[in-house]
């Protein structure tokens, strides 16, 4: 009975591994039974080719899987025909080595000795049972022990025993790691937590459920009153206070264990056991049991959480049944995301599919085949209007869309139109110059998707056709493109397509220089879109318009008055305008100049291991220019030298700002002996930005990159090219 108890496997499991299989494949056969050069040279000091054979045999048994040949009942030939293949022997010679026991046991020893096999001691037991102890207390399985068992005898070459003695083995090991996992969890329990445990299994004196069994309820049909009683049950769970960090010292997959275990028995069952096993096994039930009670909890609340969607969305489309067009009632409803594209229609005047799907995306991350479905069903009822715009290419075009009579008469019930601005509307009008129109678009909807679900800021997309600005004490008119408002700040949109003149964008430049005069409260923002490849055109336009960019920043800069004190004007190309818009809007341009700078001077810091502190104006004196070596202009004979410039400036500059533009060129035609770090919040700042000719003395540096510790700066290769150089770390 004392055997039998520590017996693990059944005779056919038992049979399975003192059996080698003959279904072995290719590759197993040459990991297990490959011979070495040297295997080779031993087994041929044999003198008969059935010695040599036998003896290459037991050394492979030995190796895979670890029996003498004594204990193997059967080889399959598929072994023996690859051995003796290597060997250029016969197989048929290995049924002459099994005729003399003496000469298998004489090979046995040699072999052992030779190759360092060891027989299994009672060393070996305490060798192995200690290394087999984590891996039991990780995992309890009788079947994965005992292969670990297996495998930690092969790799410290001990040949195997008898298969009983092995199960022994792993059955006292399995104990040893059992009692330290239950004396884990049991002795961090205080008196009254081991009293509350008893509680739970105990049967009440009116043979009602025991307080386990009511911590296992299932919660039933999700309700209100069903999410009450699963966190009263979490609650008591969690008054026992029972110690997490116990827990997280054991093997996540050894708690799993004791907890499927624990959620087995009844709670009778439990009294079966010894002290610290009931305990132990309570304690990972509960635990496992508290996240299963918060899972259900979550689960109820969201199950509850859609009820109420549900209602609510029914309530809604009860609400918006007075949008609806078509026979029977049936057709298109709008919701409360559509009334906001309908009415983003309606405001810009004109927007393309792209647009809309963008805006729309924003609001609540609708797809554009979706967005594509909705508005062609829109134009079924005439909700909007469906328009098509052929770029002049075979094939290339795109759909735009229009206010419809249907959607006037829901913007109006929805109190964003009024009756009597119905006449206004003019529902067939034509766009003499639409690229130009829809570029406007690209950069207004651009912006206010940025900010659909900001309700934080108050932002007013205005049409300058119907609220135009008035200058010089209302004698003249100043429309731009289009204008995004916040609070007091205009940000005032202006497309360039490349036909206006300079003379005339001088003129427009003046009226917004008096503008800002006339109005110093207001903060004022002009930014010039450069028309690139970005949107379908019937003109075609380049990916790269640098050279317009710096050709409008070159003029603009030479207007009398451009750098006024709320005003700012900035060039960027079409492409990149709307996040332009985005962070002049958002207050992120102009940029904390002492913030960047000191960015800049945190890396700078870093990188030379001292302190910097600048003089006045953020200027550096010239032995401070020698300390912190802010460029590498040259080279001579492979090593770096700095030129002899009097003064550094830092000049913090923002990627298309015709102002900090306009300064560079002034430090450089009074400061002849001024070297300019050109500093922006990034390095994507510096790429972006333009300037058009070789300005001497100029680097051009991201102030977060050398905060992080990435440090590089950009010279200019040509007038529209930044060359990028990398600065070593000094240590």
């Amino acid at each position: 009975m004392y055997l039998r108890a520590r017996e693990l496997l059944t005779p056919d499991q038992r049979k399975d591994f003192l059996t080698i299989p003959s279904t072995l494949s290719n590759w197993e056969l040459a990991y297990y039974y490959t011979l070495t050069q040297d295997d080779i040279e031993v087994i041929r000091r044999r003198r008969r080719d059935h010695n040599r054979l036998g003896f290459a045999i037991q050394i492979c048994l030995f190796r895979y899987p670890g029996w003498s040949i004594s204990d193997i009942k059967s080889i399959p030939d598929k072994v023996i025909n690859y051995v003796a293949k290597q060997l250029q022997i016969d197989p048929n010679e290995f049924k002459l080595y099994s005729e003399r026991e003496q000469t298998k046991h004489e090979h046995m020893e040699e072999i052992r000795k030779h190759y360092g096999f060891s027989n299994f001691s009672a060393h070996s037991y305490r060798v192995i049972s200690h290394a087999l102890l984590p891996h039991a207390i990780e995992n309890s399985n009788a079947l994965f022990l005992i292969r670990m068992t297996l495998e930690e005898m092969r790799k410290r070459k001990i040949i195997l025993p008898a298969m009983t003695t092995i199960e022994r083995l792993v059955w006292e090991t399995r104990r040893r790691a059992e009692e330290k996992v239950y004396n884990s969890l049991y002795k961090p329990l205080s008196p009254w937590q081991k009293q509350q445990l008893e509680k739970l299994i105990d049967t009440p004196p009116d043979k009602s459920k025991t307080k386990l069994g009511w911590l296992r309820e299932i919660p039933g049909q999700s309700s209100p009153d069903a999410f009450l009683k699963v966190i009263e049950r979490l609650e008591y769970v969690r008054l026992l206070n029972l110690s997490t960090e116990a827990a997280e010292n054991i093997h996540s997959n050894r708690l799993l264990q004791l907890a499927r275990l624990g959620a087995r028995y009844e709670p009778h069952s439990f009294r079966r056991f010894n002290e610290n096993k009931r305990y132990a096994i309570l304690v990972a039930h509960l635990l496992t049991l508290s996240q299963d009670l918060i899972d259900q909890a979550i689960e109820i609340h969201d199950r509850q959480i859609m009820i109420l969607q549900s209602k609510g969305r029914k309530a809604q489309e009860e609400l918006q049944k007075q949008n609806i067009f078509g026979a029977n009632r049936k057709g298109v409803y709008l919701d409360h995301n559509d009334l906001k594209i309908l009415k983003l229609i309606y405001t810009q005047r004109i927007v393309s599919t792209s647009q809309v799907h963008y805006y729309s995306f924003a609001l609540s991350g609708m797809k554009l085949d979706t967005v594509q479905k909705k508005l062609k069903r829109w134009s079924g009822y005439k909700v909007v209007k469906q328009h098509h715009y052929r770029v002049g290419q075979v094939g290339l075009g795109y759909n735009y869309y229009t206010l419809g009579s249907n959607g006037i008469d829901i913007l109006i019930s929805e109190g964003v139109i009024r009756e009597e601005d119905r006449k206004k509307l003019n529902l067939n009008r034509k766009f003499s110059n639409l690229d130009h129109t829809i570029a406007i678009q690209e950069v207004a909807v651009g912006c206010l998707s940025m900010f659909v679900n900001e309700d934080r800021f108050n932002i007013e997309s205005i049409n300058p056709y119907i609220h135009p600005f008035f200058v010089d004490s209302g004698n003249e008119k100043l429309i731009p493109d289009w204008i995004i408002k916040r609070e007091n700040i205009y940000l005032n949109i202006e497309i360039d397509t490349g036909s206006e003149t300079t003379s005339e964008i001088k003129q427009k430049i003046r009226r917004y220089v008096n503008l800002s005069k006339e109005n110093p409260n207001n903060k004022y923002y002009v930014l010039f879109s450069v028309i690139d490849h970005s949107i379908l055109t019937r003109k075609i336009y380049s990916a790269d318009r640098s050279k317009r960019v710096s050709s409008l920043k070159y003029s603009i800069a030479e207007v009398e008055g451009v750098d006024v004190k709320n005003l700012e004007v900035y060039v960027c190309q079409l492409s990149r305008s709307f996040l332009t818009a985005f962070e002049l809007i958002n207050g992120n341009y102009p940029g904390n100049q002492d913030l960047i700078i000191n960015s800049y001077l945190e890396g700078m810091r870093e990188y030379y291991n001292h302190t910097i502190d600048f003089e006045t104006d953020n200027e550096c004196t010239q032995d401070l220019v020698h300390n912190i070596k802010l460029f590498r202009p040259d080279k001579f004979k492979g090593e770096y030298k700095t030129l002899d410039y009097k003064v550094i400036k830092i000049v913090v500059l923002e990627p298309g700002n015709v102002r900090s533009f306009k300064l560079i060129n002034e430090i450089l035609k009074s400061e002849q002996d001024t070297r300019i770090v050109g500093l922006y919040d990034c390095e994507q700042q510096v790429i972006w930005d333009v300037f058009g000719k070789i300005v001497p003395r100029l680097v051009l540096m991201g102030a977060r990159e050398w905060k992080q510790g990435d440090y590089h700066y950009y010279t200019q290769k040509s007038p529209f090219i930044l060359n990028r150089v990398t600065v070593k770390p000094r240590y």
